[in-house]
C-alpha cells in the first residue's frame, strides 16, 4: 500500500524524485532497524513527504501541533525512542526539516511505536 501511494505521488508530480528516494530510505530503515511494517508507516511517510514538498516549493508552513497534544506525546513512554528514530532519519535527509513540523513527526513515530495509542 505505501509503495503504491508513494509511486502515485511521484508519478503525478506531487512529490519529486529526491523526496521519493528519501521516503524509500526511511521505509527501509524503519522496517529493518525497528521492525515496523511498511504499511503501518503510511501516514508518517505521507505526512513527511508532503512537508518536504511544502519546504521545497516554499509554500506556507502548517500550524505547529497543538501544545496540549504535544505535551501528551512528550509524556508518552515511546517519546524518547521516537526522538532517537527521528535523529537517525533526519541524518538521511537532503533538506532541513523546520521545528514546527517536529510535533507531527513525533506524533506519527509514537503512534508507530505504540499502535494502541
Amino acid at each position: 500500500m505505501i509503495q503504491q501511494r508513494l509511486t502515485i505521488l511521484r508519478d503525478n508530480n506531487v512529490i519529486n524524485i529526491q523526496t521519493y528516494d528519501y521516503m524509500q530510505k526511511i521505509l527501509q530503515y524503519l522496517t529493518t532497524n525497528h521492525h515496523i511494517e511498511a504499511d503501518a508507516s503510511a501516514l508518517f511517510l505521507t505526512h513527511l513527504s508532503m512537508a518536504i514538498m511544502r519546504i521545497v516549493n516554499q509554500e506556507e508552513a502548517i500550524e505547529p501541533l497543538d501544545i496540549k497534544l504535544l505535551q501528551q506525546i512528550m509524556e508518552s513512554n515511546e517519546f524518547y525512542q521516537a526522538q532517537q528514530i527521528w535523529r537517525e532519519i533526519e541524518t538521511m535527509s537532503f533538506i532541513p526539516i523546520p521545528d514546527h513540523e517536529l510535533g507531527y513527526i513525533y506524533m506519527h513515530l509514537v503512534a508507530l511505536l505504540n499502535p494502541s495509542s
